[in-house]
């Protein structure tokens, strides 16, 4: 038959019958490569994910500290991840977009109760020192009446043997 193939009509069906089979093909190794990435992408990233669950991050500048340590993965390093690496990649992290945001919002929330607890803090901090001052000046006070007593007693004193010299 495909001798007198005039019209080609054996040669277009075989072509058909081979792109259909190489877009299998190509189908099948996209799958491939983007479940090998997934797998990868989980074995890398858990052990972080796992310290999000644990609390390890929610805490003042603790979304800074989650993406330091996103960026310290070793994903881009393996190796043979095929054409499908960044694009799982991207799905991924896309999937895990309400974790990030969950842990900068949080970080917001705590860094500012952070703040206004330093605020509280600097001002106890104050009141302390101006009740430590008060005390100081008072002691102070205290021994200047004291030592100003005995004169006054003196003086006193003084001042009566003066007015009974007077009267005599």
């Amino acid at each position: 038959h495909s001798f007198k193939d005039v019209d080609q009509v054996f040669q277009k069906k075989l072509g058909d019958k081979l792109e259909a089979k190489l877009d299998d093909l190509c189908k099948q190794n996209m799958k491939a490569f983007s479940d090998f990435c997934w797998a990868l992408i989980q074995g890398i990233f858990h052990p972080l994910y796992e310290d999000v669950k644990q609390g390890t991050f929610s805490k003042p500048e603790g979304y800074y500290l989650f993406v330091k340590k996103m960026i310290e993965l070793k994903y881009h390093q393996v190796p043979r991840k095929g054409v499908q690496a960044g694009e799982t990649l991207r799905k991924y992290l896309d999937s895990k977009e309400g974790v990030a945001d969950a842990l900068l919002e949080t970080d917001q929330s705590l860094t500012e109760k952070e703040k206004e607890t330093e605020v509280e803090r600097m001002k106890s901090e104050a009141a302390e020192a101006a009740n430590k001052m008060l005390e100081e000046m008072q002691k102070k006070n205290e021994q200047m009446m004291q030592k100003k007593e005995p004169l006054n007693f003196r003086n006193r004193n003084d001042f009566s043997r003066r007015d009974s010299k007077r009267r005599a």
